[in-house]
């Protein structure tokens, strides 16, 4: 048996410039998400609210918003980020009458996400891994 061949005008990617391209845009997203989150903490020193230590437990909102901004960053050139989940999840909209967008964030679902995280957290059999 014979494998008919289509010859075409087709052009060849080849999967590690596709790759390239990826890494490239990640890169773009991830510096522009720092240079977000250099302007954030300017403005929080200047204020006397950064965080000054390594063991600063406000550091952790630093953390969750730079990763905040990532998901923002790659969202806006397709790219999945876990975030996008929390956010789509937390974040509803309604459209109004006059077809105004209102959002808000539901944090009667947020409370219960919390709880269910808090209990699996102290859950003894979960898995340590």
């Amino acid at each position: 048996m014979t494998a008919e061949i289509i010859a075409g005008p087709w052009k060849k990617t080849d999967q590690t410039e596709r790759e390239l391209e990826k890494a490239q845009l990640l890169s773009d997203c991830d510096s522009i998400a720092s240079d977000c989150m250099v302007s954030v903490l300017h403005i929080l020193v200047e204020h006397g609210m950064a965080p000054e230590d390594p063991d600063d437990e406000n550091l952790e909102f630093v953390m969750f918003l730079s990763e905040v901004l990532k998901s923002i960053t790659y969202a806006s050139v397709d790219i999945d980020h876990p975030f996008q989940d929390i956010i789509n999840l937390l974040i509803k909209k309604e459209v109004l009458p006059n077809n105004d967008k209102q959002f808000y964030i539901d944090y009667h679902l947020l409370k219960k996400t919390l709880d269910s995280m808090k209990e699996y957290d102290n859950d003894p059999e979960k898995d340590p891994a």
